[in-house]
């Protein structure tokens, strides 16, 4: 799964009032727009997620295992700031969940497609 599909994905799923996502956008500077609820949180992730997974353009190709551990980082940082409030909790909860069901829907349907080699057995004559 590449990065523009993932947070695209997760956009629809959350809303685009959450994540505003410019998915013509060339640079990761104009991906995000800036009227998210909790705009400083999932712009610092967003680009926490492309830093971390070494984007050097938005369809590059990220590790779902690294975003999600990304994702997780971010999560408990939240989670032990003094000022989070319970719409920052459920959002972020939300934000877990629906990232955690894209990445398996990518794993699963990328092993579909490429099955991992499997040693051939020799057979005797």
């Amino acid at each position: 799964m590449n990065f523009r599909r993932f947070i695209t994905a997760l956009a629809d799923r959350i809303g685009q009032h959450q994540i505003p996502v410019d998915s013509n956008a060339t640079e990761i500077r104009y991906f995000l727009g800036h009227d998210a609820v909790h705009h400083d949180f999932i712009t610092t992730l967003v680009r926490s997620i492309y830093r971390k997974n070494q984007c050097g353009h938005l369809d590059a190709v990220i590790d779902p295992h690294l975003t999600m551990k990304t994702i997780a980082g971010a999560r408990e940082e939240l989670v032990k700031a003094r000022d989070t409030d319970i719409c920052q909790y459920r959002f972020v909860d939300a934000l877990c969940h629906e990232a955690r069901q894209i990445l398996l829907q990518a794993i699963k349907n990328d092993q579909l497609v490429n099955p991992p080699p499997q040693q051939l057995t020799r057979n005797k004559a």
